[in-house]
């Protein structure tokens, strides 16, 4: 399956086509898959002396960790949280958007998992590493503007850019509303100062506040119209051809959609086939989920799903090789793939 999943990411259209820009998803999307590598890591650690969780592997990781023996592998699963932690804090600081995946993750895993306590004890961890790794930011952002900044002072343009009169689901181009915001704000900075009061914080934080203030004062006044913005946001985000004008040559945009229509197939089809093996089958349909759910609010675009991808891939290639085993068994004399046709145990998330 790795084979199969590697060969697939490198090969996806999407990816390739989205590797001309200079964007964000080229340090994101390996940070992403190691924060989600590493998590997987540490409850294999975790459950690795329950023989009823998944079989092989706990027989694999209670012989490396030596779990049954002093209970070793509680530590060691607390050390790879607090690196996916620490991991994830990087992700964030590199595309802010990955900041609710943790709460996201949690209320997941906490609602559907019938192992909330194990899975407490490691999203602890992983919020402490990623604590650590937001400090020096957050710190940085108190100085400067007297309040907590978690990531960034663009959430109230990119908010207004999907709440806004003539909104289109899509963003609009170069911010162009931006300058009438900046207008009303430095006005309203002289009329406090004429008024001999002095404007909170920087102009920069009072610019964001005002943004996201008039984003959900318009959102609350049209609902309608926020209910129709939904859809056309997610359509953007799963459209199988490409919105941008950029990637709207024929044989691009034909490539994308002939790449992508069969991953998300099958990674649908894995997701439900596998979701009862377990935190790793689930770990890659979350960034799918999430980024579905965040894209109701903001707005939509083919870019934003391509981190997804790289983890559906993984569930599409498991369904591909249990589709293409046995006949490929058949055409090789018997010979065994890695991933035989043997039904495994099921493990909880």
């Amino acid at each position: 399956i790795g084979l199969v999943a590697a060969a697939g990411a490198t090969l996806y259209p999407g990816a390739i086509g989205m590797s001309v820009f200079v964007l964000s998803e080229a340090l994101f999307c390996p940070l992403m898959v190691l924060h989600l590598g590493l998590w997987i890591a540490a409850w294999r650690r975790q459950t690795a002396g329950d023989r009823a969780t998944c079989s092989r592997p706990a027989r694999e990781e209670t012989a490396n960790d030596a779990s049954d023996a002093g209970g070793r592998s509680v530590p060691a699963a607390i050390r790879w949280a607090l690196a996916s932690g620490v991991v994830a804090g990087l992700a964030t600081l590199t595309r802010p958007s990955w900041l609710l995946f943790l709460p996201f993750a949690a209320v997941v895993l906490l609602v559907v998992s019938p192992r909330r306590g194990e899975h407490a004890r490691l999203l602890l961890a992983i919020c402490m590493g990623f604590a650590v790794a937001m400090s020096p930011w957050w710190i940085r952002n108190a100085a400067i503007t007297g309040r907590f900044v978690p990531t960034t002072l663009q959430i109230g343009a990119t908010l207004y850019d999907s709440f806004h009169p003539g909104a289109t689901g899509g963003s609009d181009s170069n911010m162009e509303f931006v300058p009438g915001f900046i207008d009303a704000q430095l006005a309203a900075d002289r009329a406090s100062l004429a008024a001999g009061q002095t404007p909170p914080s920087t102009f920069e934080y009072r610019l964001d506040r005002r943004m996201r203030d008039a984003a959900i004062a318009w959102a609350a006044a049209n609902p309608a119209e926020v209910v129709r913005l939904v859809g056309r946001k997610s359509w953007r985000v799963w459209s199988p051809l490409p919105n941008a004008a950029e990637m709207r040559s024929g044989l691009m945009r034909w490539a994308i959609a002939a790449g992508y229509l069969p991953i998300l197939a099958l990674g649908i089809v894995g997701g439900w086939r596998f979701r009862r093996r377990g935190w790793a089958y689930l770990a890659c349909a979350m960034p799918t989920l999430y980024t579905a759910a965040l894209h109701t609010a903001f707005v939509g675009s083919i870019r934003y799903r391509q981190p997804a991808m790289l983890m559906l891939i993984v569930l599409a290639s498991a369904v591909a090789v249990e589709l293409i085993g046995p006949a490929w068994r058949r055409t090789r004399g018997g010979g065994r793939l890695a991933f035989s046709d043997r039904k495994e145990p099921a493990c909880d998330a």
